[in-house]
Order: structure tokens, then sequence, then C-alpha cells
């Protein structure tokens, strides 16, 4: 009698339908484990290219925002005092991937061996209880033979394979996630801390739009003490409270893109009333790229 065909997602099915629920639980800690080693993996290459810059150009890594930003965290002045950390760092995450890398293997042919164990022991079952002619019939050691074959070839030839497979898609899969992140990312918080200089440019002009409302119905700016609120806030002496028409914003006062407050002081830069500007991403004076200063910046 010809059995058939079926295709391999209908006899993988077949097969995990023959799992009881132990095995089940323990492919799917498998898996986790591959998205373990997945990550581990992704560690270790991100790790390379630091460490090989570090041995082989320390002055350059040292000027990128990233080094520059993890360097003032752990109080490094130089390229060179951070030759060791790195090193560690790199041969840290070797091991630990090499490590997670050998468990997953050990883990993969125990599952797979398990597996094969729990199909041996159903397929004895059922040959077990078979008729008693059924015995008769038959050559027992030919069907111990080919039991033992054909869960061999199973086991080896099917399930390992399957799970190995697995182990190197999850793997691939990382690391291609981790490249679109690597060349993507970069580019989108780019976008991102661009608009939110644009949009802190946008607010500053609205302020000083403001301001010169201000100025108009009581003659003159805020003082540096009286700060912005001054805008929201009517003032306490009677004669600037008549001829205040505020409050001079439709909402309260805005924080800059990044949550901090709006900077004002007296005079500004250049012969202007006033200074009012964001202090940019860092939070501090001064500063380069998306942390330098915003708006109208006051007199050196």
């Amino acid at each position: 009698m010809t059995l058939p065909k079926a295709s391999l997602a209908t006899l993988l099915d077949r097969l995990w339908q023959q799992l009881g629920s132990r095995r089940r639980r323990q492919v799917f800690l498998l898996f986790c484990l591959m998205l373990v080693n997945a990550f581990a993996e992704l560690c270790t290459l991100g790790a390379v290219l630091p460490f090989l810059g570090i041995l082989t150009a320390p002055e350059k890594v040292f000027v990128f925002f990233s080094a520059k930003g993890w360097a003032q965290a752990w109080n490094f002045s130089s390229a060179d005092e951070m030759v060791l950390p790195l090193t560690a760092v790199f041969c840290i995450a070797a091991l630990t991937a090499g490590g997670i890398r050998l468990l997953l293997v050990w883990a993969t042919n125990r599952l797979a061996s398990s597996i094969g164990c729990d199909l041996s022991v159903e397929v004895y079952r059922r040959t077990l209880y078979q008729p008693y002619r059924v015995h008769v019939a038959r050559n027992n050691s030919e069907v111990i033979s080919g039991i033992v074959l054909k869960i061999g070839a199973i086991v080896f030839g099917v399930i390992y394979p399957a799970l190995m497979v697995a182990s190197s898609v999850v793997v691939l899969l990382a690391i291609i996630i981790g490249l679109l992140a690597s060349l993507i990312g970069p580019r989108l918080f780019t976008k991102v801390d661009s608009a939110k200089v644009q949009t802190a440019q946008t607010q500053v002009k609205m302020l000083k739009g403001a301001l010169e409302t201000l100025r108009l119905d009581i003659g003159r700016f805020p003082t540096e003490s009286e700060g912005l609120v001054f805008l929201n806030t009517a003032p306490t002496d009677e004669k600037l409270r008549s001829r205040w028409r505020g409050p001079y914003l439709d909402e309260d006062l805005p924080k800059d893109p990044w949550g901090n407050p709006y900077q004002f002081s007296v005079p500004g830069a250049s012969g202007q009333p006033f200074a009012l500007y964001s202090l940019g991403a860092d939070g501090k004076r001064g500063g380069e790229g998306f942390d330098a200063d915003v708006g109208y910046l006051p007199a050196h």
C-alpha cells in the first residue's frame, strides 16, 4: 500500500501533535534561549567595531558623540583610558555569547533526544498492543531494528536539523534587524532632534511676538526678575495693571521640546532689548549641534 505524500509543513504539524505538553513547553523555552543567543551574538558583533577602533585609532573613537558621553559618565579624560574597559567589555560579551551558544547546542541535543525517546516509547507501545496473530507473523528483531533506525532518522534527520535551522534563522533575523536599526535609527533620531530644534525656534518667535504685544500695552518689556511669567500673570503695580491686557498666551507658558524652561534675560546680544532662548538638548549653556542654544542669545 502506498501512503499519500504529505508536505513538510504537514509532517511537522503531525510531529508537533505527537508531542506532550511538557515537550511543547520545552520547545518554547528553547525558542526563548534562541532569542537570548541571538541577542548575545548581536551584542558581540556590536562590540567588535568599538574594540577594533579603540585599538587602532583611539583618538578618533573618543570624538564620537556616544563614546564621548560614555567617557564623561565614567570620568575618562583621554582615549587611552578607555582601552582596558572596552577590551574587558568585548571579552565579557564574547565569553557570554560563547557560553550561551554552548548551552543552546546542549539544550537542542537534549530536547531532540528526549523527543526521540518519547516517540520510541509510543511506537513500542503501539507495537506491543497488536493482536497475537500480528506478533506471530512478524520477526521481533526486524521490528525492533526498524523502530530504532526510523526513530534515529527522525531525530537526527528531521528534529535536530529543524531546531538548528530555527536557531540560525533567529540569529540571522536578529543581525538583519540590528543592521537596519543601526542604519535607520540614527537618521530617525536626527530627524526627531531637527524637528525639536525647529519647534524651539517657532516657540521662541511666538514668545517674542507676545513680548512685543506686551511692550505696546505697558510701554516696556518685562524685567529679568519679572520674566516670562509676566505674559500670563497680571502685574501688582496698579498703573501697569490698568494697561496690562493679558494673558498674552493662549495656554500656559510652554517649555522647550526637551522639557526645560525657556531662558529670559536682559539685555540681549547685538543691542537686543532681551535674550530669549532654549538651552538645547543638553540643557546647558553653549554646546554644538543639537546641544547648541536656540533663539535670541544673551550678550557675552
